[in-house]
């Protein structure tokens, strides 16, 4: 289902996102990811907030627009891996995460990810994002360029090099829920 705080565009479900059969645990526990705000969630086309047929999460975030005089959006977010079809979290041993599409709206605001936690991360040589250690384990990871719809992509086993160049992989170990922003 898809209703993350409550913007629909299902109803009268939990106010998550739940991505359902993402993995098999090594003793083979099949287990889906939650994803639930922990901040004010403001969203431009909820519709989008979906698996793609490809198996790309897509999760839209209202960004600020020229003239409305917002510097910045944002939204908290934990993601949770739980056992299929029940609240029982599972940990997981080793994992890896990939966000794609960081680039900047003609508005002049970059997209970013804030995040702690991780064991280590991957980019391309030739990346766009500006990676900034926030301290106390916290990086920032920020688009550099500019980026339209047209240059997002539809599958992560096909990616140009501009799409990689805008992708950031992070490794994980023995976690049950990451926290970002």
């Amino acid at each position: 289902h898809s209703n993350l705080g409550g913007v629909g565009p299902h109803s009268n479900v939990d106010q998550t996102i739940l991505y359902k059969s993402v993995g098999i645990t090594a003793a083979g526990v099949p287990f889906n990811m939650q994803v639930e705000n922990l901040s004010p969630y403001a969203v431009n086309k909820a519709e989008i907030n979906t698996l793609t047929a490809s198996g790309l999460a897509e999760i839209n975030l209202l960004g600020p627009k020229k003239g409305q005089g917002l510097a910045e959006t944002f939204v908290d977010l934990q993601f949770c891996f739980l056992e299929e079809d029940t609240t029982i979290p599972v940990t997981l041993s080793g994992f890896q995460l990939t966000f794609f599409d960081f680039d900047q709206s003609n508005s002049g605001s970059d997209e970013c990810l804030h995040i702690s936690d991780h064991d280590s991360y991957t980019l391309s040589e030739q990346t766009e994002i500006v990676v900034t250690d926030e301290g106390d384990g916290k990086t920032r990871f920020c688009g550099s360029q500019y980026g339209e719809g047209a240059d997002n992509p539809n599958t992560a086993d096909e990616l140009n090099d501009l799409q990689k160049n805008r992708a950031v992989t992070l490794s994980f170990s023995d976690k049950s829920c990451v926290n970002l922003r």
